[in-house]
């Protein structure tokens, strides 16, 4: 019995140690896992940016972690467990710019219990920015956390931009130009020289406007067509005028400049206004004085050319009616000094003293003829009377009928033409004038043995009419002037060609009112050649025969031809 009870003893006391051995490496194990945690958490605190502090409420320092010590500048060696709250609080506090307030803040964080943020400001010019929040264990606060972060350079970062922005801001307000930035129209920010320009006094009222409201009815398509271009293909156009419509309704002229510009994440226009109002009145303004004494010098240059025009005039007047009164007292003392024995003589001196009357009769004629002609273009009561005539006959008659006064100075004449026939609408006695005042203006201007050349060409759409010599030629810079009224390339009284110096303005004027051009090619000493380009068509009512032009005068060609050549001697 004893043995039965010793056996079940030991049994009892092999169990007992087998299950505080069991017991024993639990704990073991809980243990092994508590320092795992515990140097988990330790792992994390220091591997945090942040500075990491727990109190307890009775300012017992329970944690801190590597980064506390580095923003407090403490040395890793120091022992904290030494210290309370508050006199960890006297250890830093010198290195702080408020100390004072410093300790308040702590003092306030233990009195209430909820999150706290403050910013403490270092010797050093560090920023941190303190937060700490109750430490709460089932429900039962047990002290406090603190953490502390180095905000320095971001928050300089922040005060550049914020400095940045205000001068910015500054700058934007002092531009002297409008800036805008609208997202399809609807206005987001401008500036106070945009609201100016609106007459706007205040920039709220703008924002959230639509800025076609603001813009003129005839520009609404464009500026559409540019923030379209701006917003959705993220163009930059060129600057353009438009027009704006104020406030109270009035129009003002702008210059725009706009391109793309990212607004909040958001493709917006930047646009850049430029008041022009007064530029624009101040150029209209320039351009009136400068065509006022554009007009000014035309009109002094006209009261020039005529005052040289009537001095010559005068020459071209006194030179036939000298020798029309000398040929007059010719005939009056032959006539009274002669008797009847004597009168086959005396017819036959008058016969001479005749011919040079009816010449002078026709210079005279000539200078009235291109005076009233001048008068009848300027006040353009000259008339075109078209008829279907054939071009290529008409100017070879007048040539033909030329001949004799050109071939007489001493010159050789020759037409051409490419065909044969050519009925088109002209005016023969337009035609005549200007043929005939070519062919005397070159015969006036080319030594003898010299050629003219009339050649006519025909273009289908048009016919070119040629009149070319080997004269003396004219200089590139008089070229631009010889078809200006009253111009004369040779001014002076003793020249050694007459002639009044209208006589290719008329001519200009004449084939302008056939609807043509002319055209001059020459050189100085090369001879020249005068172009004329007519038009080719044909009317349906042409006009009649007419023996007698009231705009013109007598239809005569030979008698014609006797006047344009009256003044060549």
């Amino acid at each position: 019995m004893k043995l039965f009870f010793k056996i079940v003893l030991i049994i009892f006391s092999l169990y007992f140690i087998l299950d505080n051995f069991k017991a024993y490496r639990h704990i073991k194990n809980q243990n092994k896992k508590l320092d795992l945690n515990e140097n988990l958490l330790e792992c994390i605190l220091n591997s945090t940016g942040d500075g990491i502090l727990v109190v307890s409420l009775d300012y017992e320092i329970l944690h801190f972690n590597n980064n506390f010590l580095n923003l407090w500048n403490l040395s890793k060696n120091l022992s904290l467990d030494k210290y309370k709250g508050h006199e960890l609080i006297d250890l830093v506090s010198d290195q702080l710019k408020y100390p004072i307030k410093f300790k308040k803040d702590i003092e306030l964080t233990f009195k209430e219990n909820k999150e706290m943020k403050q910013i403490v400001l270092f010797k050093d010019n560090r920023i941190i920015e303190q937060y700490s929040r109750p430490l709460i264990i089932n429900f039962e606060t047990i002290g406090r956390v603190w953490s502390f972060k180095d905000i320095t350079k971001e928050t300089n970062a922040n005060n550049l931009i914020e400095k940045n922005a205000q001068q910015y801001k500054k700058l934007i307000e002092f531009l002297p130009a409008g800036i805008l930035i609208h997202i399809k129209g609807n206005i987001l920010f401008c500036n106070t020289e945009f609201c100016n320009l609106l007459s706007v006094n205040n920039q709220n009222f703008l924002v959230g406007k639509n800025i076609l409201d603001f813009v003129h009815k005839d520009y609404i398509d464009i500026v559409r067509n540019r923030i379209n271009e701006v917003q959705v293909e993220s163009k930059t156009p060129k600057p353009l005028e438009e027009k704006l419509v104020t406030i109270d309704g009035k129009i003002i002229e702008v210059n725009v400049s706009t391109c793309p510009y990212m607004y909040e994440g958001k493709m917006a226009s930047l646009v850049v206004f430029q008041d022009i109002t007064e530029h624009k009145q101040a150029e209209a303004l320039r351009k009136k004085v400068e065509e006022k004494q554009r007009l000014l010098d035309q009109a002094k240059k006209y009261s020039e050319l005529e005052s040289q025009f009537f001095s010559n005039l005068s020459h071209e007047f006194r030179t036939p009616l000298n020798v029309l009164y000398s040929c007059l007292q010719l005939t009056s003392s032959l006539i009274e000094n002669s008797n009847e024995y004597e009168l086959g003589q005396v017819i036959v001196k008058l016969n001479g003293y005749t011919s040079s009357m009816k010449n002078n009769c026709f210079r005279l004629m000539k200078m009235v003829n291109n005076l009233i002609d001048i008068t009848k273009i300027k006040s353009g009561y000259l008339k075109v009377y078209f008829k279907n005539e054939n071009i290529v006959s008409l100017v070879e008659n007048i040539v033909l009928s030329s001949s004799q006064y050109i071939e007489q100075s001493g010159l050789s004449l020759i037409f051409d033409t490419d065909t044969e026939e050519k009925i088109m609408a002209c005016d023969s006695y337009f035609i005549e004038r200007i043929i005939l005042n070519l062919l005397s203006n070159s015969t006036k201007f080319t030594p003898k043995g010299g050629k003219i050349l009339v050649t006519l060409y025909d273009k289908s759409k048009h016919i070119v009419i040629s009149v070319k010599d080997t004269g003396i030629g004219i200089s590139k810079e008089n070229q631009s002037m010889i078809f200006d009224p009253f111009t004369q390339i040779d001014k002076s009284l003793t020249r050694k060609r007459e002639g009044s110096g209208i006589g290719l303005y008329i001519v200009k004027s004449l084939v302008h009112l056939l609807g043509g051009e002319i055209n001059i090619r020459s050189r100085l000493g090369n001879g020249s050649e005068f172009i004329i380009q007519l038009p080719s068509f044909l009317v349906s009512n042409p006009a009649m025969n007419l023996e007698t032009r009231f705009d013109y005068g007598n239809i005569d060609t030979a008698n014609n031809v006797k006047i344009e050549f009256s003044d060549i001697y």
